[in-house]
């Protein structure tokens, strides 16, 4: 009797001597996928904070610019602060010398845009003023830039044309009023 149970013991074992092999590898799979699940999500997670950085700056630039307006409020109520993009430029640094209103407008305009080409992602902008009605001028500032997560191709523009790049854009307006009557 004690011979029979010594086989079947002997049997038992054979049997089972694989099955903690394959139960390792089975963890080990597991545990891969979910580790690589999880870089992902990290990944995916450093994207949108840096999305959310840029976008911050974007809004830090335009409330800049505001500000720069309220300062030179008498030029920047007749519209001067308009602007279409491309090279703005000066020729005086209005933070060691008095400027008059012109000057200070070129001043903080190539500041401003040297600040925006630095901080976003081919950053650019356009200040379009509304003066349309008396004694009030409302500027509408578009900060615009390629958001790194999102720089690939979605198609093209047209036959023999380069693709088309997706951008994001901040828009703020500031109004501003003659308070001088």
């Amino acid at each position: 009797m004690a011979r029979v149970d010594q086989t079947s013991l002997a049997r038992a074992q054979k049997q089972h001597r694989g099955f903690t092999m394959l139960e390792t590898l089975i963890t080990l799979a597991i545990i891969t996928i979910w580790l690589l699940g999880s870089a992902n999500v990290q990944t995916f997670a450093l994207r949108l904070n840096k999305a959310a950085q840029f976008r911050t700056q974007a809004v830090l630039l335009a409330s800049e610019m505001a500000e720069r307006m309220e300062a030179n409020k008498d030029y920047a109520l007749t519209g001067g602060y308009a602007y279409s993009g491309g090279a703005a430029t000066s020729t005086k640094d209005c933070t060691t010398a008095t400027c008059v209103a012109t000057e200070l407008r070129a001043f903080d305009l190539a500041e401003w845009t040297t600040r925006l080409a630095a901080t976003l992602p081919s950053g650019t902008a356009t200040i379009t003023p509304d003066t349309s009605v008396p004694l009030i001028t409302t500027y509408t500032i578009v900060v615009n830039w390629t958001d790194r997560r999102t720089e690939q191709t979605y198609g093209s523009t047209g036959a023999g044309s380069a693709a088309a790049v997706e951008t994001s854009s901040y828009t703020a307006t500031r109004t501003l009023f003659n308070d001088t009557n």
